[in-house]
């Protein structure tokens, strides 16, 4: 069985993946740390929902227009939008 609360690296790149669990469910990942999707077709994302995330890379998702950041994120040391709709 797939333990997504144990997940520390997802790279996906290239892939079809729009949304990161399917109808909208919310899972909070504490241990995952680097999650690479460049080049897929995510539509959006949420950092409160992975509270460790060090590293998030969406370049090159064209689809990608939403990311929401709660006020505090101080582990976040890398994000690459480059290529998305995100405008703020």
């Amino acid at each position: 069985m797939f333990q997504a609360n144990k997940l520390v690296n997802l790279e996906m790149v290239g892939s079809k993946i729009f949304e990161l669990w399917e109808g909208g469910e919310r899972k909070v990942l504490n241990k995952i740390r680097f999650i690479d999707l460049r080049y897929s077709e995510l539509e959006t994302f949420d950092l409160s929902m992975t509270p460790n995330l060090e590293k998030l890379n969406v370049e090159g998702c064209f689809n990608f227009f939403q990311l929401y950041i709660p006020v505090e994120c101080p582990k976040l040391k890398f994000l690459n939008l480059i290529g998305s709709k995100v405008l703020r």
